[in-house]
């Protein structure tokens, strides 16, 4: 028969094994595959929100292709009186004397040199410009530009025909700085998300580092399977881009997950220097296919944005600065001219209507083909030449701008009154 002693210790025996396989049943938990997923979830969450872009570093196209969250960081530690947006026309500006930096620059030096001759002030001003920017591009960066305790005084768009109608890029998370910029624009611009796509991209983007940077890791993964791939007998190697900017499948060149834009500007201008007609060709070619097709949700895409980043200026008090870019008279050959004159009323309008101050320069006589690179990109001379032009109409047609900037300058001066 059990005796109450025995009954006791048996007790005491059963409260430590429920303690012990609490204990475990914890550890099993804790190191369960869904937990454990989790914490590495996190943990890559948090390694991505410290800023340093690891894919891009290993030279594979990554969410921040052409850098504008470095510009971003840099808008807010200088606060500049000017900010440009646009496409790799208007990132030109950026090229120094040796030619370089034009699709990776951030520092419009001769601008700035300008301004600070027309307005006798020290005036600052960051490139916020990428390749191929669409206009919901440019809203978003100026958007996120404009987040801070100092916005800029002046934003200055470089505006193309191509940055409105290219179809491809109809929807806005297509493009190529869209989960890039959006953690940096505030939630106050959601109203002016476009689509619903749009707008469940935004969300993701800008709460979750992991959904913006997904396809950095779909690149890197993509890019050492194909050059593993490429040591088997394969009936064809994969798509490379030649050192004659042709696509085609070769063992050699650079892969598309690779064609970041450093290689681009260093790729190209090789071969400028080598075959200058190869290289106008390639962005002639590449500008006529912009125009194959006649998008209408394209076209009212970039008009609600158009209208959406003029609205933001108004309420911001940013002066907001719009020139028609040109093309050199060759390359300008291929764009339709009935669309191009429609494009040109549609931004006189709104300049005349008082949106924005409005500045055209396509097809400005006093820039030929020896201005350009390849047909689109200014060449120093054709930088020298756009930039003196259009300080010379600011300063006659719109002080007001050249104004501004002089007094935000002012302001930011040490001693100056607050």
């Amino acid at each position: 028969m059990l005796s109450y002693g025995d009954a006791y210790l048996g007790q005491g025996e059963v409260t430590s094994d429920n303690k012990s396989e609490q204990k475990f049943g914890l550890i099993r938990l804790l190191t369960s595959v869904p937990v454990l997923m989790l914490l590495i979830l996190l943990t890559l969450e948090i390694w991505l929100r410290q800023g340093h872009n690891h894919v891009d570093a290993l030279n594979i196209r990554s969410a921040d292709l052409w850098g504008c969250v470095d510009r971003l960081a840099l808008v807010k530690k200088v606060r500049p009186q000017a900010v440009l947006i646009g496409s790799s026309l208007i990132m030109s500006l950026d090229q120094t004397e040796e030619g370089k930096n034009y699709l990776t620059g951030y520092d419009p030096v001769y601008l700035r040199s300008l301004l600070d001759k027309a307005t006798g002030k020290k005036i600052s001003c960051i490139t916020l410009a990428s390749g191929a920017q669409m206009v919901s591009e440019s809203y978003f960066l100026a958007q996120a530009a404009s987040a801070t305790s100092h916005p800029p005084g002046v934003i200055i768009y470089g505006a193309a025909l191509r940055d409105f109608v290219q179809d491809q890029l109809a929807g806005e998370w297509k493009t190529d700085t869209f989960n890039s910029v959006a953690p940096y624009v505030p939630l106050t611009a959601v109203p002016d998300i476009y689509s619903e796509g749009g707008l469940i991209r935004f969300f993701g983007s800008h709460f979750c580092y992991l959904y913006r940077d997904r396809d950095d890791f779909k690149n890197l993964f993509a890019f050492w399977a194909k050059e593993a791939l490429e040591h088997l007998p394969l009936d064809q190697p994969f798509m490379r881009l030649d050192a004659d900017c042709y696509w085609k499948p070769i063992k050699s060149g650079y892969l598309m997950e690779e064609w970041v834009a450093r290689r681009q500007e260093t790729v190209l201008e090789n071969l400028r220097i080598k075959n200058p007609a190869r290289l106008r060709d390639y962005f002639k070619r590449f500008q006529s296919m912009f125009y194959r097709l006649q998008n209408k949700e394209t076209s009212e895409l970039s008009d609600h944005y158009f209208k959406a980043l003029q609205r933001l200026c108004k309420r911001k008090n940013i002066m907001l600065v719009v020139v028609n870019m040109p093309l050199s008279p060759d390359t300008a050959t291929i764009v339709p001219p009935v669309p191009m004159q429609i494009f040109r009323d549609y931004l006189k309008a709104g300049g005349d209507n008082g949106g924005y101050y409005f500045i055209d320069l396509w097809a400005d006589p006093r820039l030929s083909d020896a201005d350009y690179k390849d047909g689109v990109h200014f060449k120093m001379s054709g930088l020298t030449k756009f930039t003196e032009i259009f300080v010379q109409l600011l300063q006659k047609r719109y002080p007001a701008v050249l104004k501004r900037m002089a007094d935000q300058s002012a302001a930011e001066q040490p001693g100056a009154s607050k």
